[in-house]
């Protein structure tokens, strides 16, 4: 990409965000500082779309990002929004607080990450599912659709297919991004799963992260779920 083509995608990428549809030449160079023509946008559009990294989105005129074009999104342009201090504290005061309970932990610390990101939260250890905040998927058009909706309910539901898209990972990574269609599983092309692999109880393995859609707020969640999975890791070493 050149520069002017970065800077026209990451906008693209907010406007994506913010309203999920098919994004606009003209909503980029009203809502944004890009100092050229709504004409030259829609030129680097097409560009960018012939790239991979923008499809057309049925007889919309505007464009939204692909899997690919918001792979590139995080590895490229995107800037991790810390933990803020006093939330950072809420989680470590959550976390000494159930240390010693399992259930009581995991609870707190899925409901803690569902309410930080604005997705569910999930995590997965021992052949043990626990969720949080499922309900938050509602808030997200795209995930409303009664067949999307059921298609997601189920994959979560199987412990099978979670497994094999948490796990999926090559072991030295920190932190997992699977979005859209990287899953293999249809049911989730419309969503985007961040997860983090850790050390449990016992020398047990385990994974906890959140889903939502693919337009999610990676530079929040990213970060996020690596805080939440180290704290919770140191808490339990040694038990």
């Amino acid at each position: 990409m050149t520069d002017r083509q970065k800077q026209i995608f990451e906008a693209i990428v907010q406007e994506f965000m913010k309203q999920a549809g098919a994004v606009g030449s003209m909503s980029i160079v009203l809502h944004h500082s890009i100092g050229v023509s709504p004409a030259t946008v829609r030129n680097e559009m097409v560009d960018l779309a012939n790239k991979g990294y923008l499809s057309k989105e049925h007889c919309s005129s505007g464009r939204i990002p692909t899997d690919l074009g918001l792979r590139f999104f995080i590895k490229e342009l995107m800037e991790e929004e810390p933990l803020k201090n006093t939330d950072e504290v809420d989680m470590r005061i959550r976390v000494f607080r159930n240390r010693f309970d399992e259930e009581k932990l995991m609870s707190d610390i899925l409901t803690f990450l569902s309410e930080e990101t604005g997705y569910a939260a999930l995590s997965y250890v021992n052949d043990m599912l626990r969720y949080r905040g499922l309900s938050m998927l509602l808030d997200y058009d795209e995930l409303r659709d009664i067949e999307v909706l059921d298609g997601l309910l189920r994959i979560l539901e199987s412990k099978t297919i979670l497994n094999r898209v948490l796990s999926g990972s090559n072991s030295e990574e920190e932190i997992r991004v699977v979005i859209g269609k990287e899953s293999d599983i249809d049911g989730l092309n419309d969503c985007a799963i961040i997860c983090s692999l850790f050390c449990y109880v016992g020398g047990k393995k385990g994974y906890l992260g959140v889903i939502g859609p693919r337009r999610m707020r990676y530079s929040k969640a990213i970060p996020v779920v690596k805080k939440v999975s180290r704290v919770l890791e140191n808490a339990v070493r040694g038990w």
